[in-house]
């Protein structure tokens, strides 16, 4: 599993970030796990959040519209 792309351990961040920002970090571990993983990010399915934090609206929405 990938941790964050961002590094972040404020949880005050995870909690604020928008829909925009957990959209990214979900694209940017996908496009990462394709490239290292040699596998096609089509096949990439499902996120976790960075140390579990955030469980917000905007990252189960994030998570949903990302695949």
């Amino acid at each position: 599993a990938l941790n964050t792309i961002t590094k972040t351990l404020n949880t005050t961040y995870w909690a604020l970030l928008d829909e925009a920002g957990w959209k990214k970090e979900f694209g940017d571990q996908r496009d990462q796990v394709a490239h290292f993983a040699r596998i096609p990010a089509a096949d990439i399915q499902g996120v976790r959040s960075p140390y579990f934090f955030g469980v917000t609206d905007a990252m189960y929405n994030a998570s949903r519209k990302s695949g």
